[in-house]
């Protein structure tokens, strides 16, 4: 991967199932939640956007199929990108399984051919992933599991 990919590990939040987080809450201006087979069990996952009250801080959960649930955001730093509010997020989407993207972020023309990027830039999902984006203007990426089970993050215009 190149450098502005990074990963980390999972952080639980010490519940099984996100009903079970007080203080979360589901926000009128986020988009609607998505549902896909992040951890490529296939089962499908549920990701949602939420605000945590107690520190008026969005990021995402994920309710792992199998149980497990995560949040990213929410006051923790994500990824080392600069960031621990998801606050900015206005549109959520499935990135497929198989779709290829490439990291935006090491290239100053986003029109180049699919030749010109580097192999380390480039990446072709093996599980589906979770296209974020800002809400009318550019800005986001595709947050998706490695295959050793850590988040990464693949930057998008």
């Amino acid at each position: 991967m190149g450098d502005d990919t990074a990963s980390v590990y999972p952080s639980q939040t010490g519940s099984d199932n996100i009903n079970d987080i007080e203080t979360i809450y589901i926000p009128q201006k986020m988009p609607a939640d998505i549902f896909c087979d992040l951890d490529g069990d296939g089962k499908n996952d549920t990701i949602g956007l939420r605000l945590d009250a107690h520190i008026s801080k969005y990021g995402l959960v994920i309710q792992y199929a199998a149980g497990r649930c995560d949040t990213l955001g929410m006051g923790k730093a994500f990824l080392d990108r600069g960031f621990n509010d998801f606050n900015w997020a206005g549109i959520m989407e499935v990135a497929p399984k198989g779709e290829f993207y490439w990291n935006y972020a090491n290239y100053d023309d986003p029109d180049i051919s699919r030749d010109q990027i580097k192999d380390e830039d480039k990446i072709t999902l093996t599980r589906a992933g979770i296209f974020l984006h800002a809400d009318e203007s550019c800005g986001g990426g595709v947050i998706y599991l490695n295959d050793d089970q850590t988040y990464a993050w693949m930057q998008q215009e």
